[in-house]
């Protein structure tokens, strides 16, 4: 009347794959086998911003003031702001992406 179900018969699962621990990686090498020298050692420079973050950056907070809402919405009314705006509107901030790519 029931069919039962023979639960050792399952597929086994094959263990998880082992994801490298970064420590013991191997470091990447230069001329002749010697382990590569970082160029500037403890200091890390960020990326450079684009045009629409430094846009967003200003953007956003007044976005917030003005119509009292959350951060998700004001990041949502920040993209179809820039996307209305012509080339000539978004020129500023493609300058301040420019100057912030020369550092």
């Amino acid at each position: 009347m029931f069919n039962l179900i023979d639960l050792t018969s399952e597929k086994k699962r094959s263990p998880p794959k082992k994801v490298a621990n970064p420590a013991t990686a191997e470091k990447p090498r230069g001329k002749g086998g010697k382990l590569a020298e970082p160029e500037s050692p403890g200091i890390k420079v960020p990326k450079a911003l684009n045009a629409y973050l430094f846009f967003s950056n200003e953007q956003i907070p007044l976005i917030k003031a003005k119509t009292n809402c959350s951060h998700h919405e004001a990041m949502k009314q920040s993209g179809v702001a820039w996307n209305a705006m012509t080339e000539e509107q978004k020129a500023p901030y493609i300058a301040l992406q420019e100057k912030d790519k020369q550092r």
